[in-house]
């Protein structure tokens, strides 16, 4: 079986989570200063509706990661291009599956292992059966 990545290692390694999570709770935080210090209602409910909404969202993109690693389909893959962005990095690649190439990207948080991909050519896949678009570089996940 394969290992199921921790939770602290999803958020640090996947934009999509720590990103929106990052921003949920900041305005939540910001939209309780408007309710209890301002006194106004709409900068609360607009606030934190967006951060409630944000929370919602990375919650989701977890769930779906660790489905991912518990139903995936381990397969061979191919770096085209990474490309990097503030604190993110874009990992472009392609891979077989099913007798269909796919090209997908998968948006990571820049850390030495995201910069090391540079160097790499021939990496492990993650591909979830049902949706083959849908897949996560494996070999970040390992080191």
């Amino acid at each position: 079986m394969r290992k199921i990545p921790m939770t602290k290692e999803l958020f640090l390694k996947d934009y999509l989570i720590l990103s929106p999570t990052f921003l949920g709770v900041l305005f939540i935080g910001i939209s309780v200063y408007f309710r209890f210090v301002e006194n106004n209602l709409f900068g609360f409910y607009g606030l934190g509706s967006i951060g409630l909404l944000s929370l919602i969202f990375a919650v989701a993109r977890f769930f779906i990661l660790r489905k991912l690693f518990i139903n995936g389909v381990e397969v061979n893959g191919r770096i085209i291009r990474v490309s990097f962005y503030r604190q993110s990095s874009r990992i472009v690649f392609e891979f077989d599956y099913d007798s269909s190439h796919i090209k997908t990207a998968w948006i990571t948080v820049k850390n030495k292992l995201s910069r090391n991909m540079r160097n790499v050519s021939d990496i492990k896949c993650l591909v979830n059966p049902n949706r083959p678009k849908q897949a996560v570089i494996l070999d970040l996940f390992e080191q």
